[in-house]
């Protein structure tokens, strides 16, 4: 989806070399999951993806039943193709609005970033190239502990946020120690709900 952004399209510079490719659209395009794309360079290719021998399924060879029978390009064979929120959103509101959100989305990641790495009490982890930032909450009695410790300390912060229900976060690891994971996905996220979470992190921390 960076690809609709003209300020963050670079970030997959090289894309163009790959015989084909997957877009979960889902992630960036701001449409309910399951909504993934498989593009080939080569349009013949992909066909060889839904080739099979199911004489009940593709038995006509008539050129109006070929065409119109979507069995032959659809993984789910008689569900709905799983572009058409993708398509609707597109028809509704366009390529520019939809870079916007996208352009947004990870203004917000940098400036949750910042937030951070101002803090005294958080640390960064990475410079955001697109809308996720991982960090660790690190207060003083905590800081300089051996990685399981650390590793253990944010797990259950993850695990007191989802209990609460007030924000949701994912976590990761990174160099083998555990990582809080926050990915921006709604374009109206503002800087007030960036420092609810950081100060709710800090209410909730063991």
């Amino acid at each position: 989806s960076l690809l609709l952004s003209k300020r963050h399209r670079h970030l997959l510079k090289g894309v163009e070399h790959s015989d084909s490719l997957t877009w979960d659209a889902h992630k960036m395009m701001f449409v309910p999951s399951l909504c993934t794309f498989l593009l080939y360079k080569d349009k013949a290719r992909s066909f060889e993806v839904f080739s099979q021998d199911a004489p009940y399924l593709l038995a006509s060879e008539d050129p109006l039943e070929v065409d119109c029978d979507s069995a032959r390009r659809a993984i789910e064979c008689t569900k709905r193709p799983l572009s058409v929120a993708a398509w609707a959103l597109w028809s509704i509101y366009g390529e520019s609005f939809i870079a916007s959100c996208i352009d947004k989305t990870i203004d917000t990641a940098r400036v949750l970033h910042g937030l951070i790495a101002e803090s005294g009490d958080f640390m960064a982890l990475h410079e955001p190239e697109c809308n996720i930032v991982c960090f660790r909450y690190e207060p003083s009695h905590i800081r300089g502990r051996p990685p399981e410790e650390l590793s253990a300390y944010q797990s259950e912060i993850r695990k007191r946020v989802l209990e609460r229900g007030d924000f949701y976060i994912t976590g990761t690891r990174l160099d083998g120690i555990y990582a809080l994971r926050v990915t921006v996905m709604n374009p109206e996220t503002g800087e007030a709900e960036l420092k609810g979470l950081l100060n709710h992190i800090r209410e909730i921390a063991p």
